[in-house]
């Protein structure tokens, strides 16, 4: 099997099977929590409603710890701090060693 091939299924298997689009996940278990919220400030706080949102929560802590782990893989920082997720700061170091790591002419 060709390398260039084989590259492509591995892509394609991480991306499937470990990242499955994290920040539409995060995204998506934010939107929910918030509608859940709402529902909570017109119907009142029940104990369904308590277990939801806690569900709903620990969902959303999962999901940006998935996040924060990806920022942090991505921009390659081992003196990171644990417990602190500032994705915007690791996502601008991700993209300015993109950059660099860029070809742009050859000689």
């Amino acid at each position: 099997m060709k390398s260039s091939s084989c590259s492509r299924i591995i892509l394609e298997f991480g991306t499937n099977t470990f990242l499955c689009n994290i920040h539409q996940l995060v995204n998506d278990k934010e939107e929910k929590l918030n509608i859940l919220r709402g529902l909570i400030q017109v119907d009142g706080y029940t104990e369904a409603f308590r277990y939801e949102e806690k569900l709903c929560m620990t969902t959303l802590e999962d999901a940006l710890h998935k996040e924060h782990l990806f920022w942090k893989e991505k921009a390659k920082v081992n003196w990171h701090l644990d417990g602190d997720r500032n994705t915007k700061y690791f996502h601008k170091v991700a993209k300015i060693k993109n950059y660099i790591n860029t070809i742009s002419a050859l000689i």
